[in-house]
């Protein structure tokens, strides 16, 4: 399997536009269990199960957050995910997680500090989760307020924006 596998969007509370997110894992469940209990927070999420077209998804959807795997035996993936963010001048956050020793997550967590991205904290998996709703919280992703629709039919027919056909 290659690249994003679906965009889930929930329903937006009201007077408020969720935030999106990216999460990348090749393990396909967790995968799943991280967006579902993103969803769950009120976060847009897409799923990735490798960074093969991470830079381009970030360049045309603009996460807030990017959340990435890291794995002690092939960490390429997550390199590869860092570096695209570096290259298409990623501006959101970005959140490691991964099975590994500490001091690893750490070393990767530096390779994107040096790469100039915003790094969070490292999370050790398996993940409690409410250190994700402590993430979802701290950084505001729920609460991003909805621009209003400056749009009205009125408005559209009056600058000819729109136009009837028989």
């Amino acid at each position: 399997m290659n690249g994003a596998l679906a965009r889930n969007r929930p329903g937006p509370a009201a007077g408020a536009f969720p935030a999106l997110c990216f999460v990348v894992d090749t393990d396909f469940g967790y995968l799943q269990g991280f967006s579902r209990t993103l969803r769950g927070l009120g976060v847009n999420t897409v799923e990735f199960v490798n960074s093969a077209r991470l830079g381009e998804s970030v360049e045309n959807h603009n996460p807030a957050l990017v959340c990435i795997n890291v794995s002690a035996t092939d960490p390429y993936d997550c390199m590869r995910a860092l570096f695209s963010l570096k290259e298409c001048k990623f501006a959101g956050r970005v959140q490691l997680f991964g099975r590994c020793e500490p001091l690893f997550l750490e070393g990767v967590r530096k390779v994107g500090s040096d790469a100039s991205l915003v790094m969070l904290p490292v999370l050790q998996k398996p993940i409690d989760f409410s250190a994700v709703r402590r993430i979802v919280a701290e950084q505001k992703l729920n609460t991003e307020p909805a621009s209003p629709p400056d749009l009205s039919l009125k408005k559209a027919l009056a600058n000819n924006w729109i136009g009837f056909a028989y």
